[in-house]
């Protein structure tokens, strides 16, 4: 339940988002609120609800329920007067906005807010398709803000390009790797015993994870076509395992099934153990993880928490994926933190996992460890919610002088 806000001067944000589920968008929603508490502002977030309310709360920050994943005409119009009216009663100062459809209703709520000096914040956090005009209009809306953030420096280039006349602010602030759950030292051997037997891997073959959902973009096809090109007595002992959900999706089980065994290849080098509830262990139980995304990613949130776990990683150099890696010829030999490859590309990918096999052990170690630094650094929760408040803080510093 809300509570009505004082005639203190203290500072709210409102952060509007379709559901507080699981996800990279929600959870960075909870930091930033949890963040805005720590500081002294006042967080408020409105969504249709979901399993990080709880969460939420937790962190001192407040929860209004609406239905705001609703993308019915009717009801966004409905969502226009809910936020107006809640604008003006908890006296907001930021709407920042998470999703397209509740977008729009915040868009048009902050225009018409009876509030004077009301700031609309958006994060552009994916590569949305613009198959067609209407489309592209549709998504505008994320690029309408009075301050866009884009997640990545590929994001902001794809703003610039595609939103060139409606975007006025836009600044970049990657999303953030929650290091108390990545962090080698968190898991504990039980849990990697429990995911080992589970999965019945091998301790004589090393382990490359591809996680994700089994969906074509995500590059399984790919690395089984990758594999099938590399001779196997030559390289150590390997498994891929492809940790991701296969309920409903065994059509695609399926597929990729006929496609091991159209080249020969078996249980023995794929393995599909299905949703994986224990991300941090899984890194940890592997030895390589790979990206091999076919089309461009807005972020890479698999490559850099593996790396946040000291895993080396192989990435398809496509959309922002490359910018969570250090690879030559970005950086020297000594100095990676990964391999990144040409996109759709079996050869290059065949190359890399060669490579990275070839690797002794104890220089794998050299990388894991310059990864976790590298992550640590650059793509931090505390170094993602620090920019956002900045940014909040200029929004709130500029509006209070043109008022």
């Amino acid at each position: 339940m809300i509570k009505h806000k004082t005639n203190s001067r203290q500072k709210t944000v409102l952060q509007v988002i379709p559901a507080l589920e699981i996800g990279g968008a929600e959870r960075g929603t909870v930091e930033v609120a949890r963040a805005l508490v720590g500081e002294g502002w006042r967080a408020l977030v409105i969504s249709q609800g979901g399993r990080l309310v709880g969460d939420l709360e937790a962190a001192g920050a407040e929860h209004i329920t609406a239905p705001m994943a609703s993308k019915n005409p009717l009801q966004m119009g409905l969502n226009i007067r809910t936020l107006k009216r809640i604008i003006a009663q908890q006296q907001v100062d930021i709407v920042h906005a998470r999703s397209r459809a509740p977008a729009w209703s915040a868009y048009f709520a902050t225009r018409k807010a009876e509030k004077a000096g009301v700031s609309f914040v958006t994060t552009y956090q994916s590569i949305y398709s613009e198959a067609y005009p209407l489309k592209r209009l549709y998504n505008s809306v994320m690029a309408r803000g009075d301050l866009t953030i884009a997640n990545s420096d590929y994001t902001a280039d794809l703003i610039r390009r595609r939103h060139e006349n409606v975007a006025q602010k836009i600044e970049i602030v990657h999303r953030g790797v929650d290091l108390n759950e990545f962090s080698p030292q968190q898991v504990s051997e039980n849990q990697l015993h429990s995911l080992r037997e589970n999965w019945q891997l091998d301790r004589t073959k090393k382990v490359l994870l591809l996680p994700g959902r089994l969906a074509g973009r995500k590059g399984h096809r790919l690395l089984i076509e990758a594999v099938a090109k590399i001779d196997l007595g030559a390289v150590p002992p390997f498994v891929c395992v492809f940790a991701g959900d296969t309920a409903g999706r065994e059509h695609v089980v399926d597929r990729l099934g006929k496609q091991i065994d159209g080249h020969g290849l078996g249980e023995d080098v794929f393995k599909f153990p299905g949703h994986c509830s224990d991300m941090a262990a899984a890194y940890l139980a592997s030895d390589i993880v790979l990206m091999p995304s076919t089309v461009p990613e807005a972020f890479g949130r698999v490559a850099a928490e593996a790396q946040a776990m000291g895993k080396p990683v192989i990435v398809t150099d496509i959309g922002a994926v490359g910018e969570t890696v250090r690879a030559q010829p970005d950086v020297e030999e000594t100095e990676i933190t990964g391999w990144r490859i040409a996109p759709d590309s079996p050869d290059a990918l065949a190359q890399a996992i060669i490579t990275a096999l070839q690797v002794p052990q104890s220089e794998l170690d050299l990388i894991g460890k310059r990864a976790v630094e590298f992550i640590t650094q650059t793509y931090s929760i505390a170094k993602m919610t620090a920019a956002t408040l900045k940014l909040y803080r200029e929004l709130s510093e500029l509006t209070q002088k043109q008022q």
